[in-house]
Protein backbone atom coordinates (compact mmCIF):
# COMPACT_ATOMS: atom_id res chain seq x y z
CA UNK A 1 0.00 0.00 0.00
CA UNK A 2 1.46 3.69 -1.33
CA UNK A 3 1.27 6.61 0.51
CA UNK A 4 -0.09 9.56 -1.27
CA UNK A 5 1.87 11.78 -3.25
CA UNK A 6 -0.71 14.48 -3.62
CA UNK A 7 -1.88 14.83 -0.40
CA UNK A 8 1.52 15.15 0.78
CA UNK A 9 2.04 18.11 -1.57
CA UNK A 10 -1.28 19.60 -0.41
CA UNK A 11 -0.15 19.43 3.13
CA UNK A 12 2.87 20.87 2.41
CA UNK A 13 1.81 23.89 0.67
CA UNK A 14 -1.25 24.60 3.18
CA UNK A 15 0.89 24.24 5.99
CA UNK A 16 4.02 26.59 4.60
CA UNK A 17 7.47 25.74 4.02
CA UNK A 18 8.26 27.80 7.35
CA UNK A 19 6.28 24.98 9.50
CA UNK A 20 8.89 22.67 9.22
CA UNK A 21 5.76 19.70 8.83
CA UNK A 22 5.48 16.77 6.33
CA UNK A 23 2.14 15.13 6.37
CA UNK A 24 1.92 10.96 4.69
CA UNK A 25 -1.46 9.69 4.83
CA UNK A 26 -2.50 6.45 3.68
CA UNK A 27 -5.39 5.79 1.56
CA UNK A 28 -7.93 4.00 2.87
CA UNK A 29 -12.16 3.88 4.52
CA UNK A 30 -13.14 4.54 7.86
CA UNK A 31 -11.67 2.69 10.89
CA UNK A 32 -13.22 1.63 13.86
CA UNK A 33 -11.92 3.95 16.71
CA UNK A 34 -13.14 3.99 20.08
CA UNK A 35 -9.86 4.52 21.69
CA UNK A 36 -6.46 6.23 21.20
CA UNK A 37 -3.29 5.52 22.92
CA UNK A 38 -0.44 7.55 23.74
CA UNK A 39 3.06 5.74 23.07
CA UNK A 40 6.02 7.53 25.78
CA UNK A 41 7.74 9.25 24.14
CA UNK A 42 11.02 8.41 22.37
CA UNK A 43 14.23 10.19 22.72
CA UNK A 44 17.20 8.82 20.58
CA UNK A 45 19.27 10.53 23.09
CA UNK A 46 19.87 10.56 26.67
CA UNK A 47 16.93 12.08 28.77
CA UNK A 48 15.31 11.55 32.39
CA UNK A 49 12.06 9.55 32.25
CA UNK A 50 9.67 12.48 32.98
CA UNK A 51 10.66 14.04 29.95
CA UNK A 52 8.69 11.44 28.31
CA UNK A 53 6.05 11.60 30.18
CA UNK A 54 5.41 15.61 29.86
CA UNK A 55 5.65 15.87 25.82
CA UNK A 56 3.53 12.30 25.08
CA UNK A 57 1.14 13.66 28.15
CA UNK A 58 0.99 17.23 26.29
CA UNK A 59 -0.29 15.36 23.47
CA UNK A 60 -2.79 13.07 25.33
CA UNK A 61 -4.08 16.23 26.55
CA UNK A 62 -4.90 17.43 22.71
CA UNK A 63 -6.14 14.61 22.13
CA UNK A 64 -8.65 14.46 25.01
CA UNK A 65 -9.75 18.37 23.80
CA UNK A 66 -11.14 16.61 20.95
CA UNK A 67 -13.62 14.92 22.83
CA UNK A 68 -13.71 11.87 20.10
CA UNK A 69 -11.51 9.19 21.76
CA UNK A 70 -11.39 7.34 25.10
CA UNK A 71 -7.61 8.26 25.64
CA UNK A 72 -4.83 6.70 27.35
CA UNK A 73 -1.43 8.04 28.03
CA UNK A 74 1.94 7.54 29.38
CA UNK A 75 2.01 5.67 32.48
CA UNK A 76 -1.56 4.05 31.98
CA UNK A 77 -0.47 0.83 29.95
CA UNK A 78 2.97 -1.10 30.09
CA UNK A 79 4.94 -1.01 27.50
CA UNK A 80 7.38 -3.66 26.58
CA UNK A 81 8.47 -2.88 22.71
CA UNK A 82 7.93 0.71 21.80
CA UNK A 83 9.17 -0.08 18.42
CA UNK A 84 6.49 -2.97 17.40
CA UNK A 85 3.29 -1.73 15.34
CA UNK A 86 1.59 -4.74 17.14
CA UNK A 87 0.07 -3.11 20.75
CA UNK A 88 -0.75 -7.18 21.47
CA UNK A 89 2.87 -8.03 21.32
CA UNK A 90 4.47 -4.74 22.08
CA UNK A 91 2.67 -3.33 25.37
CA UNK A 92 -0.49 -4.72 27.56
CA UNK A 93 -2.92 -1.97 25.95
CA UNK A 94 -5.07 -4.65 24.81
CA UNK A 95 -5.64 -5.67 28.05
CA UNK A 96 -6.42 -2.55 29.58
CA UNK A 97 -8.79 -2.25 26.76
CA UNK A 98 -10.86 -4.67 27.15
CA UNK A 99 -10.67 -4.60 30.96
CA UNK A 100 -12.58 -1.12 30.27
CA UNK A 101 -15.12 -2.71 28.08
CA UNK A 102 -13.16 -1.16 25.06
CA UNK A 103 -12.71 -3.42 21.75
CA UNK A 104 -8.40 -3.61 21.20
CA UNK A 105 -9.28 -4.24 17.69
CA UNK A 106 -10.58 -0.56 17.83
CA UNK A 107 -8.09 1.82 18.96
CA UNK A 108 -5.81 3.98 17.02
CA UNK A 109 -2.13 4.28 18.26
CA UNK A 110 0.35 7.51 18.40
CA UNK A 111 3.84 6.90 18.22
CA UNK A 112 5.93 10.29 18.69
CA UNK A 113 9.64 9.81 18.48
CA UNK A 114 13.00 12.30 17.88
CA UNK A 115 16.56 12.05 17.03
CA UNK A 116 19.30 14.60 17.41
CA UNK A 117 22.18 15.41 15.05
CA UNK A 118 24.59 17.98 16.17
CA UNK A 119 27.85 19.29 15.03
CA UNK A 120 30.46 22.13 16.34
CA UNK A 121 31.01 25.00 14.88
CA UNK A 122 33.61 28.14 15.56
CA UNK A 123 31.95 31.39 15.97
CA UNK A 124 33.65 34.81 16.19
CA UNK A 125 32.72 36.51 19.21
CA UNK A 126 32.12 40.47 19.99
CA UNK A 127 32.22 42.50 22.92
CA UNK A 128 29.09 44.61 23.70
CA UNK A 129 30.53 47.25 21.51
CA UNK A 130 30.57 44.60 18.31
CA UNK A 131 34.46 44.57 18.35
CA UNK A 132 35.56 40.96 17.72
CA UNK A 133 37.25 39.23 20.90
CA UNK A 134 37.91 36.20 19.68
CA UNK A 135 35.72 32.86 18.61
CA UNK A 136 34.28 29.99 20.78
CA UNK A 137 33.05 26.80 19.61
CA UNK A 138 29.12 26.11 19.71
CA UNK A 139 27.39 23.24 19.34
CA UNK A 140 24.36 23.26 16.92
CA UNK A 141 21.48 20.99 17.01
CA UNK A 142 18.63 19.90 14.71
CA UNK A 143 15.91 18.01 16.01
CA UNK A 144 14.13 15.27 13.87
CA UNK A 145 10.71 14.30 15.11
CA UNK A 146 8.31 11.60 13.79
CA UNK A 147 4.78 11.33 14.94
CA UNK A 148 3.53 7.60 13.76
CA UNK A 149 -0.15 6.56 13.49
CA UNK A 150 -1.33 3.49 13.50
CA UNK A 151 -4.30 0.76 13.50
CA UNK A 152 -4.61 -1.47 16.38
CA UNK A 153 -6.33 -4.80 15.07
CA UNK A 154 -4.97 -3.98 10.78
CA UNK A 155 -1.70 -2.90 12.49
CA UNK A 156 -1.33 -0.36 9.37
CA UNK A 157 0.45 3.03 9.38
CA UNK A 158 -2.27 5.11 9.42
CA UNK A 159 -0.12 8.53 9.21
CA UNK A 160 3.27 9.60 9.09
CA UNK A 161 3.98 13.45 10.59
CA UNK A 162 7.84 14.58 10.49
CA UNK A 163 8.88 17.54 11.35
CA UNK A 164 12.84 19.33 12.52
CA UNK A 165 13.77 22.17 14.15
CA UNK A 166 16.98 23.43 15.01
CA UNK A 167 17.92 24.18 18.50
CA UNK A 168 19.08 27.95 19.10
CA UNK A 169 22.44 27.66 20.77
CA UNK A 170 22.27 31.13 22.49
CA UNK A 171 18.54 30.61 23.66
CA UNK A 172 18.33 30.98 27.35
CA UNK A 173 16.49 28.15 29.00
CA UNK A 174 14.05 27.42 31.28
CA UNK A 175 14.12 24.68 33.29
CA UNK A 176 10.67 23.93 32.82
CA UNK A 177 11.05 23.46 29.44
CA UNK A 178 14.75 22.98 28.11
CA UNK A 179 13.56 22.57 24.23
CA UNK A 180 10.89 24.74 23.74
CA UNK A 181 11.25 24.72 20.21
CA UNK A 182 10.92 20.64 20.37
CA UNK A 183 7.45 21.14 22.88
CA UNK A 184 5.97 23.75 20.12
CA UNK A 185 7.05 21.68 16.72
CA UNK A 186 5.33 18.84 18.69
CA UNK A 187 2.24 20.58 19.29
CA UNK A 188 1.75 21.56 16.16
CA UNK A 189 2.40 17.82 14.37
CA UNK A 190 -0.56 16.77 16.96
CA UNK A 191 -2.42 19.28 16.06
CA UNK A 192 -2.18 18.71 12.36
CA UNK A 193 -2.66 14.77 12.85
CA UNK A 194 -5.95 15.16 14.82
CA UNK A 195 -6.85 17.02 11.93
CA UNK A 196 -6.13 14.42 9.26
CA UNK A 197 -7.62 11.62 11.54
CA UNK A 198 -11.30 13.08 11.38
CA UNK A 199 -12.33 11.83 8.46
CA UNK A 200 -10.55 8.09 8.77
CA UNK A 201 -10.74 7.79 12.14
CA UNK A 202 -13.37 10.13 13.66
CA UNK A 203 -13.70 8.13 16.98
CA UNK A 204 -17.40 9.27 18.73
CA UNK A 205 -17.43 12.33 20.15
CA UNK A 206 -18.48 13.02 23.90
CA UNK A 207 -21.44 15.02 24.84
CA UNK A 208 -21.30 15.28 28.55
CA UNK A 209 -20.11 17.75 31.08
CA UNK A 210 -18.71 16.18 34.30
CA UNK A 211 -20.34 18.96 36.39
CA UNK A 212 -17.16 20.62 38.06
CA UNK A 213 -14.00 22.30 36.71
CA UNK A 214 -10.82 21.27 37.54
CA UNK A 215 -7.06 22.02 37.49
CA UNK A 216 -4.76 19.11 36.91
CA UNK A 217 -1.85 18.24 39.34
CA UNK A 218 0.85 16.62 37.08
CA UNK A 219 2.68 15.26 40.65
CA UNK A 220 2.05 11.66 38.68
CA UNK A 221 4.80 12.59 36.32
CA UNK A 222 7.17 12.53 39.16
CA UNK A 223 6.69 8.59 39.74
CA UNK A 224 6.96 7.93 35.70
CA UNK A 225 10.16 5.64 35.03
CA UNK A 226 10.90 3.94 31.62
CA UNK A 227 14.12 2.25 29.84
CA UNK A 228 16.17 1.73 33.11
CA UNK A 229 15.78 5.35 33.78
CA UNK A 230 14.60 6.18 37.60
CA UNK A 231 11.35 8.38 38.16
CA UNK A 232 11.97 12.22 39.23
CA UNK A 233 11.02 11.38 42.84
CA UNK A 234 14.43 9.74 43.11
CA UNK A 235 16.52 12.72 42.24
CA UNK A 236 13.90 14.81 44.30
CA UNK A 237 15.17 13.21 47.23
CA UNK A 238 18.32 13.84 46.99
CA UNK A 239 17.96 17.45 47.10
CA UNK A 240 17.51 20.05 50.15
CA UNK A 241 13.93 21.70 50.78
CA UNK A 242 14.74 24.57 48.68
CA UNK A 243 16.11 22.97 45.71
CA UNK A 244 13.01 20.42 45.83
CA UNK A 245 10.62 23.37 45.57
CA UNK A 246 12.71 25.05 43.02
CA UNK A 247 12.29 21.72 40.89
CA UNK A 248 8.83 20.35 41.53
CA UNK A 249 8.06 24.74 40.44
CA UNK A 250 9.69 23.77 37.34
CA UNK A 251 7.96 20.82 36.72
CA UNK A 252 4.60 22.20 37.50
CA UNK A 253 5.34 25.18 35.20
CA UNK A 254 6.00 22.82 32.17
CA UNK A 255 2.05 22.23 31.61
CA UNK A 256 1.05 25.68 33.53
CA UNK A 257 3.56 28.22 32.64
CA UNK A 258 1.04 31.05 32.81
CA UNK A 259 -0.05 29.92 35.77
CA UNK A 260 -0.74 32.17 38.77
CA UNK A 261 2.01 32.18 41.75
CA UNK A 262 -1.01 31.58 44.18
CA UNK A 263 -2.44 28.62 42.13
CA UNK A 264 1.00 27.26 41.45
CA UNK A 265 1.84 27.12 45.40
CA UNK A 266 -1.62 25.23 46.26
CA UNK A 267 -0.59 22.49 43.60
CA UNK A 268 2.69 22.18 44.90
CA UNK A 269 1.50 21.33 48.46
CA UNK A 270 -0.90 18.64 46.97
CA UNK A 271 -0.62 15.15 45.50
CA UNK A 272 -1.22 14.46 41.95
CA UNK A 273 -5.08 14.60 41.14
CA UNK A 274 -7.91 17.19 39.94
CA UNK A 275 -8.61 20.06 41.70
CA UNK A 276 -12.07 21.27 42.13
CA UNK A 277 -12.07 25.31 40.86
CA UNK A 278 -15.46 24.80 40.46
CA UNK A 279 -19.11 23.02 40.45
CA UNK A 280 -22.77 23.18 39.01
CA UNK A 281 -25.73 20.99 38.65
CA UNK A 282 -25.86 18.47 40.64
CA UNK A 283 -22.11 18.00 41.23
CA UNK A 284 -22.26 20.55 43.62
CA UNK A 285 -23.84 18.56 46.37
CA UNK A 286 -21.25 16.21 45.95
CA UNK A 287 -18.00 17.96 45.60
CA UNK A 288 -17.00 21.90 46.55
CA UNK A 289 -14.18 24.16 45.57
CA UNK A 290 -10.78 23.19 46.91
CA UNK A 291 -12.01 19.49 46.71
CA UNK A 292 -8.91 17.37 45.48
CA UNK A 293 -9.95 14.30 43.11
CA UNK A 294 -7.44 11.56 43.56
CA UNK A 295 -9.05 8.84 41.81
CA UNK A 296 -11.30 8.32 39.57
CA UNK A 297 -13.32 4.52 38.91
CA UNK A 298 -10.37 3.23 41.15
CA UNK A 299 -7.65 4.53 38.46
CA UNK A 300 -5.42 7.82 39.56
CA UNK A 301 -7.30 11.22 38.98
CA UNK A 302 -5.79 12.04 35.45
CA UNK A 303 -7.94 14.39 32.59
CA UNK A 304 -8.44 11.33 30.04
CA UNK A 305 -9.53 9.05 33.28
CA UNK A 306 -12.15 11.11 33.90
CA UNK A 307 -13.15 11.30 29.95
CA UNK A 308 -12.87 7.86 29.70
CA UNK A 309 -15.36 7.65 32.95
CA UNK A 310 -17.63 9.50 31.30
CA UNK A 311 -17.67 8.01 28.42
CA UNK A 312 -18.86 4.73 29.70
CA UNK A 313 -21.02 5.41 32.53
CA UNK A 314 -24.39 4.74 31.71
CA UNK A 315 -26.92 7.66 31.85
CA UNK A 316 -28.13 8.06 35.27
CA UNK A 317 -25.38 5.54 36.62
CA UNK A 318 -22.48 7.66 39.00
CA UNK A 319 -18.63 7.54 38.65
CA UNK A 320 -17.01 6.78 41.09
CA UNK A 321 -14.46 9.40 42.85
CA UNK A 322 -12.23 9.38 45.77
CA UNK A 323 -11.72 13.25 47.07
CA UNK A 324 -9.50 14.33 49.73
CA UNK A 325 -10.90 16.82 51.49
CA UNK A 326 -9.02 19.13 54.25
CA UNK A 327 -6.66 15.63 55.71
CA UNK A 328 -8.79 13.01 54.96
CA UNK A 329 -10.39 11.32 52.31
CA UNK A 330 -14.15 11.05 51.33
CA UNK A 331 -15.62 8.74 48.80
CA UNK A 332 -17.93 10.74 45.87
CA UNK A 333 -20.61 8.79 43.89
CA UNK A 334 -20.94 11.40 40.76
CA UNK A 335 -24.24 11.27 38.91
CA UNK A 336 -23.83 11.49 35.10
CA UNK A 337 -26.49 13.31 32.92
Amino acid sequence: MSFRPTRLALCALALGCSSGIAVEVRPGGTLPVQAAAIYPFQFRWDEPAYRSFELSQMLALQAVATQRYAVFGPGEFRLVRATSDNPFIGSDLALGLADRGLSPLKAIVFRPSAEKRSQSAVKQVFDERGRPKGSARIEEATVLVRLEVFHSASREIVAVITGRVDLDPFAERDPSDPTPELTALLRRMMKVALSELEDRAPGQRLEREPGFAFLWNPKCAFEFAADGRPPLSEWLEKLDPLEQDVATEARLRFFFPKLDDRQLARLKGLPSGLLVTDVSGAAGEQLAQGDLVVQVNGEPALPQALQRALRATPAGAPIRLRVRRGTGLTDVALPVP
